[in-house]
């Protein structure tokens, strides 16, 4: 199907006139007068010549099978699931979360178990090496699961995305300066 413009040049050049009214100040420019639309655009299956007609359109009828709209198919969706690799990957989002997660599960059950009793934190880690290892591979666990589905995470109020970011980094800093500071000082933190 090819576009074809008709164009009346002809009456659009007797319609301009240039107006002068009696004194210099005013403009030569020409001015329109009746601007009426002189173009006509119509779809065709081949190419038309140019032709010069006036500003009424043209009866000829369009044939019904180019009048029919062909049929619009939706696009394909896009997949929102990555793999384990996709979300592990160095720049992916798993691993910061992960340890991020980890990190402040870590930091407050280490002040708790400090607290309670007594012992600093690699003395704790040294007696229970089984239940750390199991509490990691809940939160890798359960990070995995809404990483590579695609599911998005946002809490309510306070409890964003962004939030829970910045606040595993605080808590990975924050378990490292307690591993550092216990042991410098051989004795538990809190």
């Amino acid at each position: 199907m090819a576009l074809s413009m008709v164009s009346s040049k002809a009456i659009f050049a007797a319609r301009a006139k240039t107006s002068v009214r009696g004194s210099a100040s005013t403009s030569s420019r020409p001015v329109l007068r009746n601007r009426a639309h002189h173009h006509i655009v119509r779809a065709s299956d081949g190419v038309q010549p140019e032709t010069t007609t006036t500003s009424t359109p043209s009866t000829n009828s369009v044939d019904t099978e180019a009048a029919m709209p062909s049929p619009v198919t939706p696009p394909t969706p896009v997949s929102t699931t990555k793999s384990l690799s996709e979300v592990m990957a160095f720049a992916g989002p798993g691993p910061e979360l992960i340890n991020g997660r980890a990190a402040m599960l870590a930091f407050v059950a280490a002040a708790y178990a400090e607290a309670y009793t007594n012992k600093p934190v690699m003395t704790q880690l040294t007696c229970e090496p089984l239940l750390v290892a199991f509490g990691v591979a809940l939160i890798a666990a359960g990070s995995f699961v809404t990483m590579t589905q695609g599911t998005k995470v946002d809490g309510p109020g306070a409890f964003k995305p962004n939030a829970e970011m910045l606040n595993g980094r605080v808590a990975m800093l924050g378990f490292a300066a307690l591993l550092v500071v216990e042991n410098v000082t051989g004795k538990a933190f809190f």
